[in-house]
């Protein structure tokens, strides 16, 4: 039975408020709150937060590559509960790099296009992007090597385009691990973002 777009849309807002919550906790944990906190869920831009007073929007988003989004939504409409990663058209296990660099992209895709909202000129505005993708595991999982987990945190600290119009972006990944990205004057990346930055041009 097909799903109605009222049913998506509801699935949709239940995903956004878990990853609102989930960042929130993270937040309070390292008590980067201040209280007290309203969470309002709207429809555009997905949330307003008015925090001890201060009042700013809230953006949530997902970076995947759009084979990968394909091959989800074909399994889930398949009812696939089993089944290799790329046979539905998503993309194959790569190694560290191009994985990273294939995030960045996506990253950096999704920034451009919220970073053109109207709303973002208003208020300051956050952004939390869910990372998501067939090839998160090999830096973000129990099987990420110590390489992979380097490149997971270059990732989460790429001085990305447009990011300074954002108050502040988040980065959330299926492990649950949330990142907390702040736009420095400089930034200090490890040489290996060298490998990421080559990788990104002959993807593009």
């Amino acid at each position: 039975m097909t799903a109605s777009h009222e049913d998506r849309q509801i699935q949709k807002q239940q995903q956004e408020a878990w990853c609102v919550r989930r960042v929130f906790n993270s937040l309070t944990d390292n008590r980067l709150v201040s209280w007290p906190l309203t969470v309002v869920q709207r429809e555009e831009p997905d949330f307003e937060v008015v925090e001890n007073g201060e009042l700013y929007w809230l953006e949530v988003t997902r970076a995947i590559s759009q084979e990968d989004a394909r091959e989800w939504s074909v399994a889930a409409k398949k009812e696939l509960g089993i089944y290799f990663i790329g046979d539905l058209g998503g993309r194959k296990p790569q190694d560290n790099p191009s994985t990273a660099a294939e995030i960045v992209c996506n990253i950096q895709t999704v920034i451009n296009k919220k970073s053109k909202k109207k709303y973002v000129d208003s208020y300051p505005t956050d952004l939390l992007i869910y990372v998501e993708g067939n090839n998160t595991a090999w830096l973000d999982s129990e099987i990420a090597t110590e390489d992979g987990k380097r490149y997971q945190n270059i990732i989460c600290t790429f001085p990305y385009e447009n990011s300074e119009k954002f108050k502040r972006i988040f980065f959330l990944w299926n492990s649950g691990k949330v990142f907390l990205f702040q736009r420095r004057l400089e930034v200090q990346i490890p040489v290996l973002s060298d490998n990421i930055r080559s990788l990104l041009k002959a993807l593009n």
